[in-house]
Parts: structure tokens; C-alpha cells; sequence
């Protein structure tokens, strides 16, 4: 794994709380908490898929963790090259080359939140 995604595989991340998700073009963060307030954000940078399907009422987090070369960086790659036909896919912003991995949150109820992307970097907002 690259930068910071090892990190996150090293934590227990059990009974942290999911608060929000922000969307943008680049990046999508990720804010958790604990019962002691602490907030965590992490940024998923250069995101090329998301998948949260069955959302219900939970929020409180079963683990976090880290993955390369899963279903949804395959999905994710395959829509990308079907959208795209012959066109170049690289020299932007992204490239299809680059090394995805896939950041998931689990949940107590079984519910996963799936974001592929670059790279996920750590920012603690405890004071």
C-alpha cells in the first residue's frame, strides 16, 4: 500500500462513529468520531468510484480498513474505459494507470461503504 493506507489498516477502528461524507470533484472526506470527541477525517484524494447501497439507521463503525485489487477498483476501472472509448485516459488529473485501492468502512449492521481512490490521507481534528 502507498502513503498513508497502511496506517489505517493498523488501528481498531471498532465502535468509532461515521458522521458525514463530503462529495466533491477531487477528494471525498470522511469525518469519524469516538466517545471521547475525537474527529477524524480522512481524505479519499483522486476518487474513481463509491458504493454504499442499504443504508439504514447505523453509524457506528465494525472496522476500517484498506484493500488493493478489489471488485469495485475493477467496476470502477471497467465503467471508466466503457465511458470513455478510445480516448486517452491519462495525462490529467488522473490516469487510469495509477495504483487504486479501495478504502471500506464496515458497519455493525453488516452495510459496507466502498471509495476507491489514490490514496486516503489521516487528519486528526482532536484538540
Amino acid at each position: 500500500m502507498i502513503g498513508n493506507n497502511s496506517e489505517i489498516n493498523l488501528y481498531n477502528w471498532n465502535d468509532w462513529y461515521f458522521e458525514k461524507l463530503e462529495l466533491n470533484f477531487d477528494d471525498i472526506k470522511v469525518y469519524i468520531s469516538n466517545d471521547t470527541d475525537e474527529i477524524i477525517e480522512l481524505i479519499c484524494k483522486k476518487y474513481i468510484g463509491i458504493s454504499y447501497l442499504g443504508h439504514w439507521d447505523e453509524s457506528v463503525i465494525k472496522s476500517m480498513k484498506v484493500n488493493e485489487n478489489t471488485e469495485l477498483t475493477e467496476k470502477s476501472i471497467k465503467v471508466i474505459k466503457e465511458n470513455y472509448k478510445d480516448m486517452v485516459l491519462g495525462g490529467g488529473y488522473r490516469n487510469i494507470t495509477d495504483i487504486w485501492c479501495e478504502f471500506v468502512i464496515e458497519f455493525i449492521d453488516g452495510n459496507t461503504l466502498g471509495i476507491v481512490c489514490s490514496e486516503i490521507v489521516l487528519v486528526s481534528n482532536s484538540e
